[in-house]
């Protein structure tokens, strides 16, 4: 599962690299703005079907009701966006490149629907090889067509074709069991039924999608504050983190069965060491992240996005020093999915973005694009301490308890 989500996460960064060295920062801007509206959108029109499977609770949906629901909400949520994008930015470039990024949202919806019945069987190491060759394909077939064209929607909507593409062409190896004619009923009943799926899953997916807000709101904002070529330069640094978060999604996955297992015994201590131990060793990690930033950041921007960035090295020292703070919150919360604190977890997550905005609008217009990583920083620590808060009222009122743990999903980047 690390592999598969590092395959993504690396076709993400050399996409973003390529935009740079091509086309420059302001399309790269525009791309990480149409990126902070797909996003959260992708959350809420995925509606958590793979985070339900993971825990094998399929509360009488069949596997084409999951996938009519992937066809259809998504097709509706991101017809609306790009309609707003372009009403409210009026600017073509962005419109078109907005198009293409959705058409790629639409695309990895199938494929993050099968990887969680892969997932819920066993398979990962097919979701591995199959996310791999996939983004391996998709990126050369845009590097070629970018490179030839210098198009930038044209080259996105290459990659939502192949994806489709392989779908198609794999759906039966990958999910047999979808029955076609299944999924082509359209009975008032069985119509009923798919529209109480989508209101049982609805409130996490609205979780999921204010959490994605915390990585896709200092994007807006430093939009709003600096304009498009300003956050071509903050998204270039800010990938790093990105990147980072896969190992962090895989630790967090990992330690799910013993912060289960230690609740289900009562050992409190036991819990806390196996949330606090892997949160300190983030932060040792960061301070070496600031050390290597400080020395050569100029010369890695540089060497990844061209020449263009070599000036903005001190933000790569203001994205290391927030990574350590950034995923020591991210670690903490597994706590709080690990107790199925389902309301408390949403309250947490709206602290921390609540936080997170408030700071940015406050530094980033004295500070600059540092001020952008100053808010994140923010957030997440007043998301970590509300973390905190809600697990030590939880060991207090139920402790003993024996809860089911929610895997932990991660944001796209």
């Amino acid at each position: 599962m690390a592999l598969s989500t590092a395959a993504l996460a690396l076709q993400q960064w050399l996409i973003m690299a390529a935009i740079a060295r091509i086309e420059g920062p302001m399309a790269l801007g525009y791309y990480t703005l149409a990126q902070a509206f797909a996003t959260p959108a992708s959350y809420l029109a995925w509606l958590a079907m793979r985070q339900q499977l993971l825990v094998s609770r399929e509360d009488g949906a069949s596997p084409a009701d999951f996938m009519f629901l992937r066809i259809v909400v998504p097709l509706l949520l991101f017809a609306l966006l790009p309609a707003f994008i372009g009403f409210y930015y009026a600017s073509a470039s962005l419109l078109a490149i907005s198009l293409g990024v959705f058409a790629m949202k639409y695309a990895e919806g199938f494929f993050d629907l099968i990887y969680g019945r892969l997932q819920q069987t066993g398979q990962t190491r097919l979701v591995a090889m199959t996310s791999l060759s996939r983004c391996a394909v998709s990126f050369a077939a845009f590097a070629a067509i970018y490179a030839w064209s210098r198009n930038l929607p044209l080259a996105l909507l290459v990659i939502a074709a192949i994806w489709l593409g392989l779908f198609i062409l794999q759906r039966k190896r990958l999910w047999p069991f979808v029955d076609l004619r299944e999924l082509a009923a359209l009975s008032p009943a069985r119509l009923m039924k798919r529209w109480r799926i989508v209101m049982h899953l609805t409130p996490l997916a609205v979780s999921l999608t204010v959490m994605s807000f915390t990585t896709t709101a200092p994007r807006f904002l430093l939009e709003h504050l600096f304009g498009a070529e300003e956050l071509g330069y903050f998204a270039a640094s800010y990938h790093f983190l990105a990147l980072g978060s896969v190992v962090v999604s895989s630790l967090g996955h990992s330690l799910l069965p013993g912060l289960s297992k230690a609740l289900k015994d009562g050992r409190q201590r036991s819990f806390w060491k196996q949330l606090f131990f892997p949160a300190l060793l983030m932060q040792a990690l960061s301070l070496i992240g600031v050390g290597l930033a400080w020395l050569i950041g100029s010369d890695i921007l540089a060497l990844v996005y061209g020449p263009r960035f070599a000036g903005y090295g001190n933000l790569l020292i203001w994205a290391a020093a927030v990574a350590g703070p950034l995923y020591g919150t991210a670690l903490l919360t597994n706590g709080v999915h690990a107790a199925q604190m389902k309301r408390s977890l949403l309250g947490v997550q709206l602290v921390g973005l609540a936080v997170l905005v408030a700071s940015t609008l406050l530094l980033a217009p004295r500070m600059g694009l540092p001020g952008g990583f100053v808010g994140i920083l923010m957030g997440a620590l007043a998301q970590a301490l509300a973390s905190v808060v809600q697990l030590i009222r939880f060991w207090r009122n139920h402790a003993g308890a024996t809860p089911t743990p929610t895997p932990t999903p991660t944001p796209t980047p």
